[in-house]
């Protein structure tokens, strides 16, 4: 009888052992009816918010600006296109382009020579007006009427050549 006592201690002591590393609160009367340990609720912090989601990168491209004869404005058709470039530009300043202003043929060679020049800082100019970083420009040149960029003496040839083009470089 003494024996089975013992056992009977030893079983109800590692029952108590084993409750306590599960996290079991000390039994009341029978050892089966032992409660789990409540333990305070502590809510998780609330997750930051996720960041503002970055812009696509903004690819600049190339464009062309065209004029009538003998004029350097740029006209309000071609101006959306520019805004667009200099979005881009302040988007990408290590990005650069050139830009090169052309003539036809019609006129002298210094006449045309000027006139291309207005082009090209015409187009430079709102650019610039429009956050476009001036590093991102290379040059703003007018090479005239040589060489034409369309040969032909045609009105179609003719207004092909009374341009500006911006050029996107690698």
């Amino acid at each position: 009888m003494i024996m089975k006592r013992i056992n009977l201690i030893n079983i109800v002591g590692l029952s108590a052992l084993v409750a306590g590393l599960m996290g079991l609160t000390a039994c009341h009367g029978s050892m089966w009816q032992c409660g789990v340990k409540e333990e305070p609720i502590v809510e998780a912090p609330a997750p930051a918010p996720a960041p503002e989601p970055l812009p696509p990168p903004c690819r600049a491209e190339g464009i062309q600006v065209f004029y009538d004869t003998d004029l350097s404005a740029v006209t309000s058709e071609y101006v959306p296109a520019v805004v667009k470039l200099a979005e881009c530009l302040s988007q990408n300043p290590d990005q650069k382009i050139s830009i090169v202003g052309h003539a036809d043929r019609r006129g002298t060679v210094q006449h045309n020579l000027i006139l291309s020049q207005h082009r090209a800082d015409g187009v430079r100019d709102l650019l610039i007006e429009n956050k476009a970083p001036p590093s991102t420009i290379t040059e703003s040149v007018g090479v005239g009427k040589i060489p034409p960029l369309v040969e032909g003496r045609d009105p179609d040839s003719l207004a092909k050549n009374r341009t500006t083009v911006v050029n996107v470089l690698p």
